[in-house]
């Protein structure tokens, strides 16, 4: 009977660890599985989320992104894409209208697709191309990033010209002079980041931040160069004027009227490195990211407030041991919720601007991106 027993035992025993699938080492193809959601945006209606989703082909070594919009709810899910190349960087021009920018044409370009018509058009047409669009909050100016020469500016024939004569000229050499002139694996080859400004009305181009300064600064890890006020006159955007940028990290907060002409540093006073921009919903403040310590990269970053009637600035995480991160606006403009990294995570936090006091909302999550409803009630991410 024991006999009889134990082989029972052992046919179980066998039958259980045959079942049982056994543990797989995680390799880089299946890495290669994985798709990336990103850069949730909520409508202007708050009806909508557009967002992108990212896969990759590890044999061809390629990426590609889509983008997909969804109901506020998650209903009616769909996606679309640009000639079957890749679309990123979704954002709302209003309730019926998204732009984005593909590479369709090998130039990276602004496009609009219409709820109306189910049409895809392209916006812009500049031979340097357009990066990180932010759209007027009255719909009808989108600002941009793009390296231009900066004797030619706005004038595309000129960049084409000067392009075409580096590439097939018979000297295949650049000259420099000064820092940098190179960051990381790219050569500035004489060009320079500025930030322009496209008029969906009359079709022209206006270079905001001309001369030999970059716009916006380079920041790792990206985030919000540059951001138009709520009434759509004004644009604030980051910058080191300073006459060796690559020797400190005194970037400042500027603001200029959208039709060009002087602009104005308002971050001054500090010797450090001031970014991120975003302006609140009632016009009264610029929300911004901020760091103390001149010359020093790993300086906590803290949240600031820029009052535009005072003219005055003012730390409102003092006392916050962690980097600020991204963060929105509430539409009644009294509260600002941010993530920040915490023991390995990256939760949502919100802070009341007159009390300064700080609350954590969501758990220990590890969030990228997120964007706040229009009512209020619900944060995407």
């Amino acid at each position: 009977m024991k006999k009889t027993l134990i082989l029972l035992f052992l046919i179980l025993i066998t039958s259980v660890v045959e079942i049982i699938p056994q543990k797989k080492a995680f390799t880089i193809s299946d890495l290669y599985k994985i798709k990336y959601v990103g850069s949730p945006v909520v409508s202007p209606g708050g009806n909508r989320v557009a967002f992108t989703v990212t896969s990759y082909n590890l044999k061809e070594g390629k990426s590609k992104t889509q983008i997909y919009v969804m109901n506020s709810d998650g209903s009616d899910l769909m996606a679309f894409s640009n000639r079957g190349k890749s679309g990123y960087h979704p954002v709302w021009v209003n309730a019926g209208n998204l732009d984005f920018v593909s590479d369709s044409g090998g130039t990276p370009q602004l496009y609009n697709y219409s709820f109306q018509n189910y049409q895809i058009t392209q916006v812009t047409h500049i031979s340097t191309g357009v990066t990180a669009p932010v759209i007027s909050p009255n719909g009808k100016l989108v600002a941009f990033s793009t390296k231009v020469y900066p004797e030619c500016g706005s004038n595309d024939a000129c960049n084409k010209e000067i392009d075409s004569a580096s590439a097939n000229g018979p000297i295949q050499a650049y000259l420099a002079d000064h820092l940098l002139f190179r960051h990381w694996t790219t050569y500035s080859a004489g060009k320079y980041s500025h930030i322009f400004i496209y008029n969906f009305e009359t079709k022209t181009y206006t270079d905001l931040t001309p001369g030999k300064f970059v716009s916006p600064t380079f920041m790792l890890g990206g985030g919000v160069g540059y951001n138009f006020s709520p009434d759509s006159k004004e644009l604030s955007y980051v910058s080191n004027h300073a006459p060796h940028p690559e020797a400190q990290t005194n970037a400042d907060l500027w603001i200029i009227p959208v039709t060009g002409g002087k602009a104005i540093d308002i971050t001054k006073k500090n010797k450090a490195w001031d970014g991120w921009p975003i302006y609140s919903p009632n016009g009264k403040y610029i929300a911004y990211r901020t760091q103390k310590i001149p010359g020093y990269e790993s300086d906590r970053f803290r949240l600031a407030l820029y009052n535009r009637i005072t003219k005055q600035t003012k730390i409102i995480t003092p006392h916050f041991d962690n980097w600020v991160d991204n963060f929105k606006w509430s539409p009644d403009s009294k509260i600002i919720y941010f993530t920040a990294e915490d023991e390995g995570y990256s939760p949502i936090f919100k802070i009341d601007i007159q009390t300064e006091k700080i609350s954590q909302l969501s758990s220990q999550l590890s969030i990228f991106g997120f964007d706040v409803g229009k009512n209020n009630n619900y944060i995407y991410y």
